[in-house]
């Protein structure tokens, strides 16, 4: 009888020439690239002590970022702006070919309606279904789906 073992390799320990068995494996992402990593209890150690303040001093992209004390307004990742104008161009295009979607992709909310009466800036509100459509549309899958 014969008994075959399959054994994992700390892929970090591995590139810099160590051989030390793996006891899990982490996914990472970096600028949407992807990653796989079989990783020691040691490394997972090393990486979650370096990586997790990092991840906690930022927000997931489509957040808003709480404007720190002492200033105003809100922050916006780079380039937010116009994918926010992406999506409203998008859903007024599929509301046009097909009217049914007017209350489902309604972007503009009661109080905006009433700011744009008063010549003001509108408030918007983005459905999740707006978004999970825009995005399919879009190609976009995973961890960058949400605006």
């Amino acid at each position: 009888m014969k008994e075959v073992q399959v054994v994992s390799w700390d892929d970090w320990r591995l590139a810099q020439g160590g051989k030390v068995s793996a006891a899990g494996t982490v996914q990472v992402g970096y600028n949407g690239e992807w990653r796989e990593l079989d990783v020691s209890k040691e490394t997972r150690e090393e990486f979650e002590e370096w990586l997790l303040p990092r991840m906690r001093a930022g927000h997931r992209p489509d957040q808003i970022q709480s404007p720190k004390a002492g200033t105003r307004g809100y922050k916006y990742r780079p380039g937010a702006k116009a994918d926010r104008q992406a999506l409203r161009d998008w859903a007024d295009e599929q509301v046009a070919a097909d009217p049914s979607l007017a209350e489902v992709y309604s972007y503009i909310t009661a109080e905006g309606r009433k700011r744009i009466a008063e010549g003001k800036s509108p408030q918007y509100y983005y459905p999740a279904r707006l978004k999970e459509d825009y995005a399919a549309a879009m190609g976009v899958t995973g961890p960058a789906a949400s605006l």
